[in-house]
C-alpha cells in the first residue's frame, strides 16, 4: 500500500494534481497557540529523497502491479538460477520490460533503506548455492503460494508434488534437493495456515 501511495504521490505531482486532493496541512491548538503542519514533513526524509530518485523512472506507474505480483503470487523471492525465466515471467505479468526488472526489484531497496546499508533480499543460508533470494520479513504462507505458482508456471499441470516434480524443477530451473525441499516446506506450511 504504501509502494502504491508513493507511486500515486508521484504521479499527482507530476500531473499537477496533488491540489485537487484533499489539503495535507494540519493543524492543532493547544492552549491558544496553533500550530500548522504539512504532513508532507512527517515522511521520512530517505523516503522523500527516493521519491524523487525514482520520479523520472519510465515504468514507475507498473511499479504498484510489479510489487503486487513478486510479493503475492511469486512469494517475494527470486530463484538466482533460473533469474532469466523468472525475470522473463514478472515482465509478462507487470508489463515492465525485462531489463527494467532489477530497477523495479531496487525501488523497494531505495524506499526502505536499512540502517547498516544492507539489503532487503537474502540468500537462503544453509542451501548449497545460496540460489534463492528472498525478501526479508515476509510471510511464509505467500513463499508458499509462491514456491506452488512456480510449479504451476514452469511445470505446468501435475496431480501432486513427487519426485518427478522434483526431477523437473532439478532440471529446469537449476535447484538442488535441500533447495527444492526448502519449498515444499513453504507449501506444507502454506497448506497448514489454509487448513486451519
Amino acid at each position: 500500500m504504501i509502494l502504491k501511495s508513493a507511486v500515486d504521490y508521484i504521479l499527482y505531482r507530476r500531473y499537477r494534481l496533488l491540489d485537487k486532493i484533499e489539503s495535507r496541512k494540519f493543524s492543532i491548538s493547544i492552549k491558544g497557540f496553533k500550530l500548522d503542519f504539512d504532513t508532507w514533513e512527517w515522511v521520512p526524509l530517505s523516503f522523500r529523497k527516493a521519491l524523487k530518485e525514482i520520479s523520472d523512472d519510465e515504468y514507475l506507474h507498473r511499479y504498484p502491479v510489479f510489487w503486487q505480483w513478486f510479493l503475492w503470487l511469486f512469494g517475494g523471492f527470486i530463484i538466482e538460477s533460473a533469474r532469466d525465466l523468472e525475470f522473463e515471467m514478472l515482465s509478462k505479468k507487470t508489463g515492465i520490460p525485462l531489463d527494467k526488472i532489477p530497477r523495479a526489484l531496487e525501488v523497494y531497496e531505495l524506499l526502505f533503506p536499512l540502517k547498516d546499508g544492507g539489503s532487503w533480499f537474502l540468500k537462503i543460508p544453509g542451501y548449497s548455492s545460496g540460489n534463492i533470494s528472498l525478501l526479508k520479513f515476509f510471510s511464509v504462507p505467500f513463499m508458499g503460494l509462491g514456491a506452488f505458482y512456480r510449479v504451476y508456471l514452469y511445470l505446468g499441470d501435475f496431480d501432486k508434488w513427487d519426485s518427478n516434480v522434483n526431477k523437473e524443477l532439478m532440471n529446469r530451473l537449476g535447484m538442488s534437493s535441500d533447495e527444492i525441499n526448502q519449498l515444499i516446506k513453504w507449501v506444507r506450511l502454506t497448506a497448514d495456515v489454509l487448513s486451519r
